[in-house]
């Protein structure tokens, strides 16, 4: 293709491309096309803010975005994470959605605070469900968990299933914690719930580092036998 039938345009940041590249007609289209469409896409993450929150006695962060009178969707996320794990999955859901995704206590911007080992997850559900009164009161949100953040989803479910518009799951934990339980309705495997919640790291550990991951696995079948 010679000079005069090549268009040389000058593009934004936002399609990716160097500003004044000399393309071809139809690469210049599918450059101009991705550029309409990522920053549509950045204009929508835009919309999505940080929010601080009273709730359950403590400071919590809050993402929240999209129409006011979109179809709310309550993101929970895992364990070791934050609310910011779901921004990439964010790019690519639909413009009618309310975001609504909280960092759970000691993640994120959300304060520390303890967790009781004997209540499973339901610290972390509380938390969740103030925050949901706090930001969107009255709403039946479809509710998204991810590991950890599953047992929390479930969890809530499980004390306000009329809330609770559809529950997706991906790789949930149980609601009582991480340790497993002797029956469907969570009875404890030790009376001190040592392998539920965050009560899953054994004691007999912090002294004994060499042989942890051994010890941990005995700990853990002593536990359920």
């Amino acid at each position: 293709m010679g000079a005069a039938d090549r268009i040389c345009v000058g593009v934004t940041a936002a399609s990716r491309l160097r500003p004044s590249t000399c393309v071809g007609p139809r690469l210049w289209f599918v450059s101009l096309w991705r550029a309409v469409v990522h920053q549509a896409i950045m204009t929508r993450m835009d919309t999505i803010k940080r929010h601080m929150v009273s709730a359950n006695g403590i400071r919590q962060q809050v993402h929240v975005g999209g129409p006011d009178d979109g179809q709310p969707a309550l993101f929970i996320h895992g364990n070791c994470s934050s609310a910011d794990f779901w921004r990439p999955l964010w790019r690519h859901l639909s413009d009618d959605l309310r975001i609504i995704a909280p960092d759970l206590r000691g993640y994120g911007g959300t304060e520390t605070a303890p967790v009781d080992a004997t209540r499973g997850l339901r610290d972390f559900a509380d938390d969740v469900l103030a925050v949901l009164d706090a930001v969107a009161p009255g709403v039946r949100p479809a509710v998204i968990g991810h590991s950890m953040g599953g047992g929390v989803a479930i969890q809530l479910t499980i004390e306000r299933p009329e809330q609770v518009a559809a529950l997706i799951l991906e790789s949930p934990v149980s609601p009582y914690g991480f340790g497993g339980t002797r029956d469907a309705t969570g009875t404890p495997t030790t009376p001190d719930h040592r392998l539920h919640g965050w009560g899953a790291r054994h004691v007999a550990m912090h002294d004994q580092p060499p042989d942890g991951r051994r010890r941990l696995r005995v700990c853990a079948l002593d536990a359920l036998a």
